[in-house]
């Protein structure tokens, strides 16, 4: 296929065809450009300039096409990140160095996933595990490398719902939402909250049951809350700490989402949100602040 038929094909199908469909164009069309001819033989060492290139294209992307275009982010993004997925899992890697690379890889993964699911439509969140995950391993499979098994897959799914659920949901219930930069998820804050009507907001950390009450237990034992306070925060569900030191110091709310309270959570959605809104306002009630902190997390 030449460089023009490529292009003239790929138009075709952005303007039409299913948002996946569109994605898989979007990411073979950054490969034709950085590789030439070779762009549909994919190269694990080489996908940081590619990975990036698409960055850009997602930067600049009118509404229309950003969906597509994060999709394709995440495409390219899988097997680096289901390499460093296998190396976490089976305890390669003990360097720093290596371990923080890999890390990082995950990170980027996880917030282009949220990302994405975030960019779509309802109609779309339905299928998105199971179409990306047989895209991403055509990808990998392209790269010649490892690629998640859908349990790994389904596990990580599994854990970011939970925050895209509070998202969504705080959104239904009229509340202002913010999905922090990564230098704000290196403080434990995934995001922040406002209620328009106070103009008050929490920095908010969503944990599942057990790694709340496994911080909890940590912070207790470390001195850094008392068993009073211990007691009460496996009561209510949440409880604010304080992150990071000086400038960088934040206060952030720890808040377990748990389905048995909180309500069940299909396809990325809450099925119920009144009780998400409840627990919100009494924890805006309680650790509320004012000012210009709001919107402080943005990337540069």
């Amino acid at each position: 296929m030449s460089r023009h038929e490529h292009r003239r094909h790929t138009r075709h199908v952005t303007q039409g065809g299913s948002v996946y469909e569109r994605a898989v164009h979007e990411m073979n069309d950054v490969l034709y450009d950085a590789y030439g001819q070779d762009w549909d033989h994919l190269r694990i060492e080489r996908l940081s300039g590619v990975i990036e290139q698409m960055k850009l294209r997602v930067e600049r992307a009118d509404d229309s096409d950003r969906p597509a275009r994060v999709i394709a982010l995440l495409l390219l993004q899988a097997p680096r990140a289901a390499r460093a997925q296998d190396a976490m899992d089976k305890r390669h890697g003990h360097g720093y160095h290596h371990r923080s690379k890999r890390l990082y890889e995950l990170i980027d993964f996880n917030d282009t996933f949220v990302d994405a699911v975030l960019s779509l439509g309802r109609e779309h969140r339905r299928d998105f595990v199971q179409t990306t995950y047989t895209l991403m391993q055509d990808v990998c499979r392209r790269a010649r490398t490892h690629m998640f098994t859908y349990e790994q897959f389904e596990a990580i799914a599994h854990g970011l719902s939970r925050e895209i659920a509070v998202y969504l949901g705080a959104q239904t219930e009229g509340f202002e939402v913010h999905m922090t930069s990564r230098v704000a998820d290196g403080l434990g804050v995934d995001m922040q909250i406002r209620q328009p009507a106070t103009g008050r907001y929490i920095n908010i950390d969503c944990k599942t049951t057990s790694a709340y009450g496994h911080r909890v237990s940590t912070l207790e034992y470390e001195g850094r809350i008392s068993e009073r306070a211990a007691t009460l925060a496996l009561a209510k569900g949440y409880i604010r700490i304080a992150n990071g030191r000086g400038d960088e110091r934040v206060l952030v709310v720890l808040f377990r989402v748990t389905h048995e309270i909180i309500g069940d959570i299909r396809n990325f959605e809450f099925t119920e949100t009144r009780i998400l809104a409840q627990k919100l306002d009494e924890m805006i009630a309680a650790y509320g602040e004012a000012g210009d902190g709001f919107y402080r997390y943005v990337e540069d």
